[in-house]
């Protein structure tokens, strides 16, 4: 399932939410540095996964190297849901993929780089993003390279604020969850 430039590397799922008002500014950094963010990957022994909205594919893949920088969208990877065991950390914005992925405890860092449009034309479901979004918030190409590192490094970093938000948002949390829905479900289709 994953691209095999990544077998092997620590990875890096950047998954931002899609704006039908706007494309997607991947890394929206007035300093953004593709070589210097390769050049960090190559140090890290890391790949950074871009899944982008299928009606942007040619956005991302602009981006790619294809070693380091790998396009991931629908058409390489059906359900994100299934790799996000093999993720060592998560980037996005407003996507709820970090929900499922706090049940992991594993660092989530957030770009929400045009916050006050999104909220006027989308709006958020929660009213203090930054306490629903444990993790760092890099501005600059430096900060989000400080944040790679530390989050690949020291994962455990913050774990306490993540298992916080986890509590809230996956309140219900027990042993074969997925085996007791299904069988109810089966149940109740008899």
């Amino acid at each position: 399932m994953l691209p095999d430039h990544a077998v092997g590397k620590r990875l890096v799922l950047y998954a931002p939410t899609w704006r039908r008002y706007a494309p997607t500014q991947w890394f929206p950094f007035d300093d953004f540095d593709r070589d210097r963010l390769i050049g960090f990957l190559v140090e890290a022994n890391a790949s950074i996964l871009l899944r982008g909205h299928e009606m942007e594919s040619a956005n991302v893949h602009a981006l790619c190297d294809g070693r380091n920088l790998i396009d991931f969208g629908a058409h390489t990877c059906r359900e994100v849901n299934d790799v996000l065991p093999q993720i060592d950390v998560v980037v996005s914005d407003y996507s709820s993929i970090y929900i499922d992925y706090l049940l992991l405890d594993r660092p989530c860092i957030f770009l929400p780089y045009d916050f006050e449009e999104y909220c006027a034309k989308r709006s958020l479901l929660v009213d203090d993003y930054d306490f629903w979004t444990p993790g760092d918030k890099p501005a600059t190409m430096a900060e989000f390279i400080h944040s790679l590192k530390t989050a690949l490094d020291h994962p455990a970093q913050e774990s306490e604020q993540r298992q916080r938000i986890n509590r809230l948002y996956n309140y219900h949390q027990s042993d074969n969850s997925c085996e007791r829905i299904a069988e109810w479900i089966e149940s109740h289709l008899r």
